[in-house]
């Protein structure tokens, strides 16, 4: 209640006119910071007056004790008014913020808190500015002296009566989960969630958080240990091989195993994947984990189809005449008494079936499906063990075949019969120089004497000394 307007003459008497209204001030407020006003008969511009006096030496000194007494702070600047009125009304929110926890056990208040929703907003704001960087230190200090949780653990709408139902409430989550990840595993033999499935998506996050939080050391050892215990794999791998699996995992659940036919339209990426994977793993490139999970899924590494066929397995072409296998056999005495070696080279439409034959005897050597009577029978021709790349070991019969016809080696750049092979050519000298060429490869060219500097000029004609 302001007191009664008294028409005090002078100086003096107004004065103590805006002092008696500054007392007022001060038992509303509890303090005497008075926001600045640019009116002239405002108490906003008297106490700014007061301090520029209080600074020049002006003010008396019965008026410094009146004052001080009040409490006033002759120190404050008009500019500090927003700050220490946020200041004022931050250490209002964290004394409510005490009282809740004091009365609830935590700090994780709701966002639409009924009682106090601008105590759930203020919550928030912290949460915000301190991943944001712009909670200032001290207060980041006393939030964490009161037991302030930086990330909120409440679900919307949820309001925990105490600790104690707080921490049966996640832990009844987790137990939850932990059995829909339990059944997952007896399906399917693994615990790599996919993120595919809508159906499956709520355990899948989980199963994300539960990596974060181990990373992070926010994971209890009794939770890690059940899941160590579930064979939970700690290191996720990239999506789309865990689609592929996935995939291979139902084909096998259907169809009895692992050779997914390319000729169908809906299979071709799934096996063109399975191929990538048993070649990486036959070039030992393939990661160690991804061979263990393969393993653990009963992956049969070899396929049972020859190669070109999809239909008829390396078994069906075992059972055939022997007869049939010695016309072939017969064929390939000839050819090597004939160039030397056994590539048949694919570009020979009169030896395709023969270069087809070979393709086949090699991948079953390779497997381990080939009789041991035919196996030695090849090796008499130094039929050899077969080599990983059946594009580069084509190139390398068509050489061959090229060597036994001209006598070297030094295919002509752009040859007009065979192109492809005088960029292979090429292609081979080049990686020599850059040093990517296996040393398997660079002793198999020596033997039939490679040319690693072409004898030719541009235009085709050799040199008359070799470079």
């Amino acid at each position: 209640m302001l007191p009664p307007k008294k028409r005090l003459k002078g100086a003096f008497g107004r004065w103590e006119f805006m002092f008696r209204i500054l007392v007022v001030f001060e038992r509303t407020h509890r303090h005497c910071l008075v926001p600045p006003n640019r009116r002239a008969d405002s108490l906003g511009q008297w106490v700014a007056q007061q301090r520029v006096e209080y600074q020049a030496g002006r003010l008396s000194r019965q008026r410094i004790r009146r004052l001080e007494r009040l409490g006033f702070d002759f120190a404050w600047a008009p500019k500090q008014a927003a700050s220490n009125k946020r200041d004022a009304l931050w250490a209002r929110r964290f004394a409510e913020l005490a009282a809740y926890k004091k009365q609830h056990g935590h700090c994780d208040v709701p966002d639409r808190h009924p009682e106090n929703q601008k105590l759930g907003n203020w919550v928030h704001s912290q949460r915000w500015l301190r991943k944001t960087g712009g909670l200032k230190p001290e207060r980041m200090l006393r939030l964490d002296q009161l037991g302030f949780a930086w990330s909120n653990q409440l679900r919307p709408g949820y309001f925990p009566k105490s600790m104690r139902h707080r921490e049966e409430f996640f832990n009844r989550q987790w137990d939850s989960h932990f059995l829909k990840l339990s059944r997952f595993k007896e399906r399917h033999g693994y615990c790599r969630v996919s993120q595919v499935d809508p159906a499956l998506r709520d355990l899948a996050v989980w199963v994300i958080t539960q990596r974060a939080l181990r990373r992070r050391g926010r994971l209890s050892n009794d939770r890690r240990q059940r899941l160590d215990t579930l064979g939970f794999e700690w290191k996720s791998s990239h999506p789309a091989w865990e689609r592929f699996l996935a995939q291979l995992v139902n084909f096998h659940r259907r169809f009895g195993h692992f050779d997914v036919p390319a000729h169908r339209p809906g299979n071709r990426t799934l096996a063109n994947w399975v191929k990538i994977q048993r070649q990486r793993r036959y070039d030992g490139q393939l990661a160690a984990d991804r061979v263990a999970r393969l393993n653990q899924a009963g992956f049969v590494w070899t396929s049972i189809y020859p190669p070109g066929s999809s239909k008829r397995s390396f078994r069906e072409f075992m059972t055939l005449s022997d007869r049939w296998w010695d016309i072939h056999f017969e064929e390939l005495k000839k050819f090597h008494r004939k160039h030397g070696h056994c590539w048949i080279p694919q570009t020979t439409p009169a030896l395709r079936s023969l270069e087809r034959w070979t393709r086949f005897q090699r991948a079953a050597w390779k497997r381990g499906l080939l009789p041991e009577d035919r196996r030695r029978r090849l090796e008499e021709l130094d039929f050899g063990k077969p080599h990983y790349n059946p594009a580069w070991d084509n190139h390398f019969a068509e050489l061959l075949d090229y060597k036994s016809r001209f006598g070297d080696c030094d295919v002509p750049s752009r040859w007009p019969e065979n192109p492809v092979l005088s960029g292979w050519v090429g292609t081979q000298r080049y990686d020599r120089k850059a040093g990517r060429l296996s040393r398997e490869r660079i002793d198999r060219l020596n033997e039939i004497g490679f040319v690693w500097h072409s004898l030719r000029l541009p235009h085709g004609h050799r040199r008359a000394t070799p470079v």
